[in-house]
């Protein structure tokens, strides 16, 4: 992940879904839910008012070269590994099992 502080929404993805399950105004309300829940997933930060690809352009992170990459289709499937993002893991007893983000230390619960 990219440190770069940005204003967003915290959105949660199971890992088969098609969309997002859930979706929060704070990393901590979005940890509480998970693990009342014990849904495995994904927790990403996403900014407001812009799209992932405008933002990574604007933090330097992604340079589109190619025509490609100016395509509707190419922007509008557009992500990021620079979002801020945890990921979640419970075990069929609901345990947790792993968070795969090395700062599992701020994730409280």
């Amino acid at each position: 992940m990219v440190e770069q502080a940005y204003q967003g929404v915290w959105i949660y993805k199971a890992p088969r879904a098609m969309f997002p399950c859930a979706v929060f105004d704070t990393k901590q309300k979005a940890i509480e839910w998970i693990f009342e829940n014990k849904i495995s997933g994904c927790l990403t930060l996403y900014p407001i008012n812009k799209s992932v690809y405008d933002w990574a352009i604007e933090i330097q992170f992604f340079v589109p070269k190619k025509p490609e990459h100016f395509t509707p289709k190419y922007i509008g499937s557009f992500t990021s590994a620079a979002l801020e993002h945890y990921h979640f893991e419970f075990d069929e007893n609901g345990e947790f099992i792993a968070n795969a983000s090395s700062d599992i230390e701020d994730i409280s619960i």
